[in-house]
């Protein structure tokens, strides 16, 4: 099944080399939700690794921060 969301960013800042923001927005917080699961977080990491063979370090997940991240 497709991932629910409506739109993805991409922002590259050359101050930081290397550092990559994605963005995406969803046309719900329920659409959000349904992907919160173990079993699909666990399989598109496999998905993500399998197709992107490069060491990446997760800097900031903003919608994990208490109160943001999260706006309409």
């Amino acid at each position: 099944a497709p991932i629910p969301f409506l739109s993805k960013e991409v922002w590259l800042d050359d101050s930081r080399p290397g550092e990559v923001t994605l963005v995406f927005v969803w046309e719900s917080m329920a659409a959000w939700r349904s992907v919160d699961t173990e079993e699909l977080q666990r399989t598109l990491q496999q998905r993500f690794d399998e197709a992107f063979p490069h060491d990446v370090t997760l800097v900031r997940a903003v919608h994990e921060e208490h109160g943001r991240g999260i706006h309409r």
